[in-house]
């Protein structure tokens, strides 16, 4: 339009006449490290990004490392269990990326929070659910180094909120694990595989609110307000003819 040549990317333009993004990411607050005018990370190859929403609940890169996921959805656990989610660390190892922000995928509510410090010894840790306004989809947040302040059940959340830090809490002990996050996703009351790929993760946004065939909410639209009429005093007309006194000389 305009003569302008954009392409519209639905979050950003992109002017393909000099090779650049002409607006800022939406959530690059959560990308300090990166440009606000940068696409996908600054990985365009891997990943794509039409609306700039957020499926890590990690940052990129952490303290110089990138991110990387176990991959370990369905892993044998002992006791006959399986693993329900997939462990997400930095690549620095051991507990160089303790301490990195940990971010809500989703906008919802938080519906649990259990911390060590309240007594509990489950080997969660420090855990944070956040569920969806229809609850159809929920995620999990496991073995935090800390809860974020304000964070409680009740506290309605927006994606890309920090919610916590990662740590390796468990068992009642803080440190029971090397720092990582064991992070769920539930859809309609089932765990599923959160891992799409080994670099990509299911956007559970896109789930809430997708981005083709949504439906807006029902609006309730209430009666108008009564209107209280207030009486205005009559106006007379001028005269057609000045008093005498009034007169020019």
């Amino acid at each position: 339009m305009y003569g302008l040549n954009l392409f519209d990317y639905g979050a950003r333009h992109y002017d393909a006449a000099i090779g650049r993004w002409m607006n800022m990411d939406p959530l690059s607050e959560g990308y300090n490290n990166i440009s606000p005018y940068a696409y996908c990370g600054n990985n365009p190859v891997n990943f794509i990004d039409p609306d700039g929403r957020r499926e890590w609940p990690v940052n990129p890169t952490y303290n110089g490392y990138g991110r990387r996921h176990e991959n370990n959805f369905g892993a044998a656990r002992p006791n006959g269990r399986t693993h329900k989610g997939v462990d997400i660390n930095h690549t620095g190892g051991g507990n160089t990326d303790k301490g990195a922000p940990i971010i809500a995928t989703h906008d919802g509510a938080i519906t649990r929070v259990v911390t060590i410090g309240g007594g509990d010894k489950d080997g969660g840790g420090n855990r944070v659910q956040i569920t969806s306004s229809d609850g159809s989809v929920s995620s999990y947040y496991m073995h935090l180094d800390a809860v974020s302040d304000g964070i409680q059940t009740g506290t309605v959340v927006t994606e890309g909120q920090q919610i916590g830090t990662m740590g390796g809490s468990g068992k009642g002990k803080s440190d029971a694990y090397t720092s990582h996050l064991h992070y769920e996703i539930k859809i309609d009351g089932v765990k599923v595989d959160p891992a799409t790929s080994s670099t990509n993760l299911i956007d559970p946004q896109q789930l809430i609110t997708p981005l083709n065939g949504g439906t807006l909410p029902e609006v309730v639209v209430t009666g108008p307000k009564p209107v209280t009429v207030v009486p205005v005093p009559e106006i007379k007309p001028l005269p057609t003819q000045l008093p005498d006194k009034l007169k020019i000389q």
